[in-house]
């Protein structure tokens, strides 16, 4: 058990893309993938959309997940950059995680805006409190993610934790 000094150095490192993290966002894309028909009629029941824009909500959250599981170490690499003056100077952009972020999800695209937006943040290393609104509440996904500094941990609803 860490100290929460210790903690506390480890959540301002530069972020780094764990290999733990990048596998929870795949295995969230292949519960979301073998789940997508019960998704595809939850979205629709929840917000009204037609069939076809139900399950467009569904491959939206497939391919954020997709991509970030795969492509994520690179979005978050440090990178160099020309400074003020050019030649003269250089800078350096790193990414660091926050901390805690919080994401309101609106009633009209609730996997979208819970799972969707959750995904980049987690696999920064960021915590996530999402408050979803409550006309979609059977739809938010996650209900509330977790991130320590080995990892992250999830709270996923009934429907995705059964098949992880």
């Amino acid at each position: 058990r860490q100290r929460p000094q210790q903690a506390a150095h480890v959540v301002q490192r530069p972020a780094q893309i764990d290999r733990g993290r990048a596998r929870l966002v795949q295995a969230v894309h292949d519960v979301v993938l073998r789940r997508r028909e019960e998704l595809t009629n939850l979205a629709q029941l929840v917000t009204g959309k037609s069939r076809a824009d139900a399950f467009l909500e569904v491959v939206g959250v497939l391919q954020v997940s997709r991509y970030h599981a795969r492509r994520g170490a690179g979005l978050l690499r440090t990178e160099r950059r020309p400074g003020f003056v050019p030649v003269l100077s250089r800078a350096r952009v790193r990414r660091t995680p926050v901390g805690v972020v919080g994401n309101i999800a609106a009633w009209n695209y609730p996997l979208v805006f819970v799972l969707g937006d959750a995904v980049p943040m987690l696999l920064a290393g960021n915590a996530v409190v999402t408050k979803p609104d409550l006309r979609s509440v059977p739809l938010a996904g996650a209900r509330s993610f977790g991130s320590s500094p080995a990892g992250f941990s999830t709270w996923l609803n009934p429907l995705m934790r059964s098949h992880m």
